[in-house]
């Protein structure tokens, strides 16, 4: 059965636990794989589709599908379900040319403005290093060589390890193992959020765990795009339901909602722009390539170049004067 089958060690960010739950235990939860067929994943994508699920949100579920079923195999490693899978037969939707939408600068600063301290950080952090949110959110203060950690004057950042569900993972790729440099200006503004923390996550929740990113996305990012209307908060202590966080009324920043990566994606135009060495602009970001490994490599230990550039490519937005000029209280 679906159900009974874990997840893959690395999940997109629409999260795979999420359409385990909300899309496949509903439909064909309880059907044994041997009856999970190109028939029974055509009704399924009829399904699917009758939610007003987006293309690319439909494949990505068809494609856990597949996973699951193949990844039941006999003792020589043969899979026991092979399938000959018909896309065609399925009525699989088609992806057309996908949209890859960067963040403005002007957009980042008023997120910036617009968030509670920790997430402006975080954001600022996204939009000036490149970082995937799963990285960013793995990030320690001190730490040992094995896990995510700044340096202590914060230019650095030591990318060891991801977070998903607030659990430490191996990042994306190899080549996601990295140190990526950080501008002074950004330093300075990761340095004053730090205050007088010696440990512990940069950015994590009340009880010290990572935070979670659906929940950045639900109470915090989406929020600030689109606007939204003030709203109360509950959480439930010794049985009792009592009053968690206000959440103020916001403007909205842009008309349509866009995820972590638009962050990452702005960076990248800015390295463009600013014409930085692309072996080093791909060390930053982990997305070597084969043309490029030698030089990948050799960047590791041309530190003072990478400083560099990083100095001299900035970040490309406005950051606020000092922390305390972020209004955005406990709301966004």
């Amino acid at each position: 059965m679906i159900k009974a089958v874990s997840r893959p060690r690395y999940a997109p960010e629409g999260n795979h636990r999420n359409d385990l739950t909300n899309h496949l235990l509903p439909t064909i939860g309880e059907l044994p794989l041997a009856q999970v067929t190109n028939k029974s994943v055509k009704e399924l994508i009829a399904a699917l589709d009758a939610k007003k699920l987006s293309p690319k949100t439909v494949i990505e579920i068809i494609g856990f599908v597949k996973i699951v079923v193949a990844s039941i195999v006999d003792d020589e490693g043969t899979p026991i379900y092979a399938r000959t899978w018909n896309h065609e037969f399925m009525d699989m939707p088609v992806l057309g040319k996908q949209s890859q939408v960067a963040f403005e600068a002007s957009e980042i600063e008023k997120f910036i403005a617009r968030a509670r301290k920790r997430e402006s950080v975080l954001y600022a952090l996204l939009a000036g290093t490149g970082l995937r949110i799963g990285e960013a959110l793995a990030i320690r203060i001190s730490g040992t060589d094995e896990q995510t950690v700044l340096s202590p004057d914060c230019r650095t950042i030591f990318v060891r390890k991801s977070v998903y569900n607030s659990t430490e993972q191996e990042p994306k790729t190899a080549d996601a193992i990295r140190d990526v440099d950080v501008c002074s200006e950004l330093a300075s503004f990761i340095k004053a959020y730090i205050d007088k923390r010696k440990d512990g996550y940069l950015f994590c929740s009340d009880s010290g765990k990572p935070l979670l990113q659906r929940n950045i996305l639900r109470d915090s990012l989406h929020g600030i795009q689109k606007g939204r209307e003030a709203f109360q908060s509950y959480r439930m202590v010794n049985g009792t339901k009592v009053k968690h966080i206000l959440f103020p009324a916001i403007p909205g920043v842009r008309k349509d909602t866009e995820g972590f990566h638009a962050f990452r994606r702005y960076r990248s135009t800015h390295l463009d722009l600013s014409e930085v060495p692309r072996g080093m602009a791909q060390f930053w970001l982990g997305h070597a390539d084969k043309t490029i490994t030698d030089r990948y490599i050799k960047m590791q230990g041309r530190i003072k170049e990478r400083q560099t550039w990083a100095e001299k490519t900035g970040i490309g937005f406005k950051l606020p004067k000092a922390l305390k000029a972020i209004k955005g209280g406990k709301a966004a």
